[in-house]
């Protein structure tokens, strides 16, 4: 198990999961000489993109090791899945189970969101009142109020929050072990805000996406200490800052695509730690939090980020859950 080390990497057909899965071979060949051989497991909805997945990181994989003689085996796996849809989330375990023994970390990358368009004359009006927080929280997005998935559930709240903790609970006996890593990938604007304990489904908010987010965060908080003491699996939170993505293309003219990278690049000089802008160096936190953190030095309590100097130097952020326990536990239950 120590030689063969196994990664699940959902929502790998991203800008972020692409990036996670080549660092995540780039620095086990690297600084991981134990290692003998790793496999990637990418999900997507459809085929077509997982077996794009799969051929961009064997390419990947090919160059790197004719650059630096690297020994590491890398092999790929994909499963389809979608985390609205919980007959494809429980068929997504079973595979797993079939094939596997243990997993060692599991990105939980893939997130659901409706964003529905880009409010013009608000994004304008914060432009010259408020540009960092616009840009760096999207006060300009339209979003409305959570759409329902098939199975009846707020959608975003389905795929972000409930699937994700379903999923470790069907494998944690059969997959997971004692050094198994839970890689929690929030947002940096996951704020209680958004959060209403009368709506822990999600189905009236119209920050759909924010408080999905925020719930994942007290999901962790009332679950990391038991799944550490009890089972010795490690679960780490962070957000990957503010970076370049597909999210908004569909919403978005070529215009406005090219001034939002401009502003980026505007709140990064101005001081802003969020703006990794480029997915590269927004997938340091993951990578720190599977391969570097300890959790003998290390809080699983707090928030871990990828962040950038001025001059897009990239560093490690930390900061506190802003959360109450008693929040935290009404997440816990209703998802039980």
């Amino acid at each position: 198990m120590e030689n063969h080390r196994v990664a699940l990497v959902t929502g790998a057909n991203g800008y972020l999961g692409q990036c996670i899965c080549r660092r995540l071979i780039t620095e086990i060949s690297t600084d991981h000489k134990e290692v003998e051989k790793l496999t990637i497991v990418v999900t997507s909805r459809t085929f077509r993109t997982v077996t794009a997945i799969v051929k961009d990181l064997q390419s990947f994989t090919q160059k790197l090791q004719l650059k630096s003689k690297c020994k590491l085996q890398v092999s790929f796996d994909y499963l389809l899945f979608d985390q609205t849809d919980m007959v494809s989330v429980l068929t997504a375990s079973y595979q797993l189970q079939k094939r596997f023994t243990h997993l060692d970390y599991i990105f939980f990358n893939s997130s659901h969101s409706q964003m529905g368009g880009i409010d013009y004359w608000q994004a304008t009006k914060d432009f010259f009142t408020n540009p960092i927080r616009a840009f760096t929280v999207g006060t300009f997005k339209i979003q409305g109020v959570a759409r329902k998935s098939g199975d009846g559930m707020g959608a975003t709240f389905e795929a972000n929050v409930f699937a994700p903790y379903f999923l470790v609970q069907h494998i944690k006996e059969s997959l997971l072990h004692p050094g198994s890593r839970l890689i929690w990938i929030s947002t940096s604007i996951s704020l209680p805000e958004f959060f209403d304990p009368n709506d822990i489904g999600i189905e009236k908010s119209e920050h759909s996406y924010e408080c999905s987010k925020y719930e994942l965060e007290l999901l962790h908080q009332a679950t990391y200490k038991q799944l550490y003491e009890k089972d010795g699996i490690q679960s780490w939170l962070l957000q990957p800052g503010v970076f370049k993505s597909t999210t908004f293309v569909p919403t978005m003219n070529i215009f406005m695509y090219i001034s939002m990278l401009v502003m980026f690049y505007i709140c990064r000089w101005f001081g802003s730690p969020y703006h990794c802008i480029y997915p590269e160096l927004a997938s340091n936190a993951p990578i720190w939090c599977a391969l570097k953190a300890d959790p003998k030095v290390d809080s699983m309590a707090i928030k871990y980020g990828s962040s950038t100097s001025r001059l897009g130097s990239e560093r490690l952020m930390r900061s506190n859950v802003d959360f109450t326990e008693e929040n935290a536990a009404l997440v816990l239950d209703y998802v039980k």
